[in-house]
């Protein structure tokens, strides 16, 4: 909890110290659910600094832990932090598939917040691959459940990236729209992105993503 409070005020290297100490004390009280939540906030802690790859073996020994637990939401999510790792690195067909077996298992058990972050997992592969309509339309899902769960971080972060999917279809109207209702979120809850909304709207199209953080430790 003290990491994820470092977390929120962008003090990464503050957060990673109570991360280890966190893992030290779960694995000795033999607790594979506490191990496995401080994975999943370790594959955040590494996705902001890049390391991707690490990230990814974080979000896979979380979801082998979920499992040993028999923990079907822990399972449900981690498919999903697997699956965006995975779409970061460009390996779009096996992360679609951890996504999509992640939504049937999340629309299994009701949790919507997990929904939310796996449509829009999905809509960030579909635009990768160049199949912009059926990105915007993950997006939308995300945007409209977020919306539902007052999750307004949540909602900042997929209007960013419905914007992006929008202008790579060519409707940059509907891009400038998208960027700025994120940007208008953005500007309020301090959103480390917002800078990066502000040059979209300002320029009128996509700049390189300089805030990727799909907040993994919450899906």
């Amino acid at each position: 909890s003290l990491a994820r409070a470092y977390f929120y005020l962008d003090r990464m290297s503050d957060a990673e110290p109570h991360l280890h100490r966190a893992m030290e004390l779960y694995r000795c009280t033999g607790d594979p659910v506490g191990q496995a939540n401080t994975h999943r906030n370790l594959c955040f802690l590494h996705e902001r600094a890049g390391r991707y790859r690490d990230a990814l073996d974080h979000g896979r020994q979380a979801l082998a832990l979920y499992r040993e637990a028999g923990n079907e939401v822990g399972v449900a999510r981690s498919l999903n932090v697997v699956g965006w790792y995975l779409a970061l690195l460009g390996e779009h067909a096996e992360s679609l598939d951890h996504c999509e077996r992640a939504l049937t298992l999340q629309e299994k058990l009701g949790h919507r917040n997990s929904q939310a972050h796996t449509w829009d997992s999905l809509g960030f592969n579909h635009h990768r691959l160049g199949d912009h309509g059926r990105s915007v339309h993950c997006f939308r899902r995300a945007v409209e459940l977020f919306q539902d769960l007052g999750d307004r971080l949540g909602e900042a972060d997929s209007l960013g990236r419905l914007g992006d999917a929008h202008a790579a279809g060519g409707d940059s109207g509907a891009a400038v729209t998208a960027w700025r209702q994120a940007l208008a979120i953005a500007d309020e809850l301090g959103h480390v992105g917002v800078e990066t909304l502000r040059e979209k709207v300002a320029r009128g199209r996509p700049v390189e993503d300089r805030y990727l953080a799909h907040d993994s430790r919450l899906q």
